[in-house]
Protein backbone atom coordinates (compact mmCIF):
# COMPACT_ATOMS: atom_id res chain seq x y z
CA UNK A 1 0.00 0.00 0.00
CA UNK A 2 2.74 2.46 0.99
CA UNK A 3 4.75 1.46 -2.10
CA UNK A 4 1.74 2.12 -4.35
CA UNK A 5 1.13 5.55 -2.84
CA UNK A 6 4.83 6.44 -3.10
CA UNK A 7 4.86 5.26 -6.72
CA UNK A 8 1.82 7.36 -7.62
CA UNK A 9 3.18 10.45 -5.85
CA UNK A 10 6.54 10.10 -7.60
CA UNK A 11 4.88 9.65 -11.00
CA UNK A 12 2.69 12.71 -10.35
CA UNK A 13 5.81 14.76 -9.48
CA UNK A 14 7.62 13.39 -12.53
CA UNK A 15 4.60 14.35 -14.66
CA UNK A 16 4.80 17.91 -13.32
CA UNK A 17 8.46 18.14 -14.29
CA UNK A 18 7.79 16.69 -17.75
CA UNK A 19 4.91 19.14 -18.24
CA UNK A 20 7.23 22.01 -17.36
CA UNK A 21 9.81 20.71 -19.83
CA UNK A 22 7.16 20.30 -22.55
CA UNK A 23 6.12 23.93 -22.07
CA UNK A 24 9.75 25.01 -22.42
CA UNK A 25 10.27 22.78 -25.44
CA UNK A 26 7.12 24.05 -27.15
CA UNK A 27 8.08 27.70 -26.57
CA UNK A 28 11.68 27.27 -27.71
CA UNK A 29 10.76 25.37 -30.86
CA UNK A 30 8.15 27.97 -31.75
CA UNK A 31 10.47 30.92 -30.98
CA UNK A 32 13.44 29.25 -32.70
CA UNK A 33 15.55 29.41 -29.53
CA UNK A 34 18.28 26.87 -28.77
CA UNK A 35 16.82 23.97 -26.83
CA UNK A 36 19.55 23.04 -24.36
CA UNK A 37 22.10 25.85 -24.18
CA UNK A 38 20.21 28.59 -22.40
CA UNK A 39 18.59 28.66 -18.99
CA UNK A 40 14.93 29.53 -18.41
CA UNK A 41 14.02 33.19 -18.57
CA UNK A 42 11.02 35.53 -18.55
CA UNK A 43 9.74 36.02 -22.08
CA UNK A 44 8.82 39.64 -21.30
CA UNK A 45 11.90 41.08 -19.57
CA UNK A 46 14.48 38.35 -20.24
CA UNK A 47 15.35 37.95 -16.53
CA UNK A 48 16.87 34.57 -15.72
CA UNK A 49 14.54 32.45 -13.60
CA UNK A 50 15.85 31.17 -10.28
CA UNK A 51 15.41 27.55 -9.32
CA UNK A 52 12.60 28.44 -6.91
CA UNK A 53 10.76 30.14 -9.79
CA UNK A 54 10.78 26.95 -11.85
CA UNK A 55 8.84 24.58 -9.58
CA UNK A 56 5.90 23.44 -11.74
CA UNK A 57 2.47 24.81 -10.75
CA UNK A 58 3.60 25.82 -7.23
CA UNK A 59 5.79 28.71 -8.46
CA UNK A 60 2.93 29.97 -10.61
CA UNK A 61 0.58 29.94 -7.61
CA UNK A 62 3.15 31.47 -5.24
CA UNK A 63 3.88 34.33 -7.66
CA UNK A 64 0.19 34.73 -8.55
CA UNK A 65 0.87 34.19 -12.24
CA UNK A 66 3.36 37.03 -12.58
CA UNK A 67 7.08 37.37 -13.27
CA UNK A 68 9.09 38.05 -10.11
CA UNK A 69 11.28 40.62 -11.90
CA UNK A 70 8.95 42.67 -14.11
CA UNK A 71 5.48 41.64 -12.92
CA UNK A 72 4.39 40.57 -16.42
CA UNK A 73 1.46 38.16 -16.58
CA UNK A 74 2.34 34.50 -17.13
CA UNK A 75 -0.27 32.64 -19.16
CA UNK A 76 -2.55 30.11 -17.47
CA UNK A 77 -1.62 27.61 -20.13
CA UNK A 78 1.67 26.80 -18.38
CA UNK A 79 0.28 25.45 -15.08
CA UNK A 80 -2.62 23.80 -16.94
CA UNK A 81 -0.19 21.84 -19.13
CA UNK A 82 1.97 20.95 -16.12
CA UNK A 83 -1.01 19.74 -14.08
CA UNK A 84 -2.46 17.93 -17.10
CA UNK A 85 0.82 16.15 -17.69
CA UNK A 86 0.98 15.17 -14.01
CA UNK A 87 -2.56 13.78 -14.14
CA UNK A 88 -1.76 11.89 -17.35
CA UNK A 89 1.28 10.31 -15.68
CA UNK A 90 -0.78 9.51 -12.60
CA UNK A 91 -3.50 7.76 -14.62
CA UNK A 92 -0.98 5.89 -16.78
CA UNK A 93 0.94 4.77 -13.68
CA UNK A 94 -2.26 3.50 -12.09
CA UNK A 95 -3.38 1.62 -15.21
CA UNK A 96 -0.15 0.38 -16.84
CA UNK A 97 1.91 -2.09 -14.83
CA UNK A 98 4.78 -2.51 -17.29
CA UNK A 99 7.31 0.27 -16.67
CA UNK A 100 8.66 0.34 -20.24
CA UNK A 101 5.18 0.52 -21.78
CA UNK A 102 4.32 3.29 -19.33
CA UNK A 103 7.32 5.44 -20.26
CA UNK A 104 6.89 4.86 -23.99
CA UNK A 105 3.21 5.81 -23.72
CA UNK A 106 4.12 8.95 -21.80
CA UNK A 107 6.80 9.80 -24.39
CA UNK A 108 4.29 9.51 -27.21
CA UNK A 109 1.84 11.71 -25.31
CA UNK A 110 4.55 14.35 -24.87
CA UNK A 111 5.49 14.26 -28.54
CA UNK A 112 1.85 14.63 -29.53
CA UNK A 113 1.36 17.54 -27.12
CA UNK A 114 4.32 19.51 -28.47
CA UNK A 115 3.36 18.82 -32.09
CA UNK A 116 -0.31 19.72 -31.70
CA UNK A 117 0.44 22.78 -29.58
CA UNK A 118 2.89 24.18 -32.11
CA UNK A 119 0.65 23.43 -35.06
CA UNK A 120 -2.46 24.93 -33.44
CA UNK A 121 -0.63 28.17 -32.79
CA UNK A 122 0.26 28.27 -36.48
CA UNK A 123 3.60 29.98 -35.85
CA UNK A 124 5.82 27.11 -36.80
CA UNK A 125 6.68 25.90 -40.24
CA UNK A 126 6.45 22.12 -40.27
CA UNK A 127 9.72 21.06 -41.82
CA UNK A 128 10.55 17.69 -43.29
CA UNK A 129 13.14 17.11 -40.57
CA UNK A 130 10.58 17.68 -37.83
CA UNK A 131 8.01 15.35 -39.42
CA UNK A 132 10.63 12.63 -39.94
CA UNK A 133 11.73 13.00 -36.32
CA UNK A 134 8.18 12.59 -35.05
CA UNK A 135 7.49 9.53 -37.18
CA UNK A 136 10.87 8.02 -36.28
CA UNK A 137 10.13 8.31 -32.57
CA UNK A 138 6.64 6.91 -33.00
CA UNK A 139 7.94 4.19 -35.31
CA UNK A 140 10.55 3.17 -32.76
CA UNK A 141 8.08 3.17 -29.89
CA UNK A 142 5.29 1.12 -31.46
CA UNK A 143 7.30 -2.09 -32.06
CA UNK A 144 8.78 -1.88 -28.57
CA UNK A 145 5.34 -1.37 -27.04
CA UNK A 146 3.92 -4.25 -29.08
CA UNK A 147 6.87 -6.43 -28.08
CA UNK A 148 6.27 -5.66 -24.41
CA UNK A 149 2.59 -6.47 -24.82
CA UNK A 150 3.37 -9.81 -26.49
CA UNK A 151 5.86 -10.70 -23.75
CA UNK A 152 3.28 -9.79 -21.10
CA UNK A 153 0.64 -11.94 -22.85
CA UNK A 154 3.01 -14.89 -23.18
CA UNK A 155 3.90 -14.76 -19.50
CA UNK A 156 0.21 -14.49 -18.55
CA UNK A 157 -0.65 -17.59 -20.59
CA UNK A 158 2.09 -19.74 -19.01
Amino acid sequence: MVYTIAKLVSEFAFGLVIGCYLNTLEYRLRADVRLFDSSCYCTSCGARLRLRDQIPVFSYLRQRGRCRSCGAHIGRRYPIVEAGSALLYLVCAAVIDNVLVFYFTATLAGILYVTVSILLRGKFKLTRKYVLGIFSLIGLNIPIMLGMSIIALESAVK
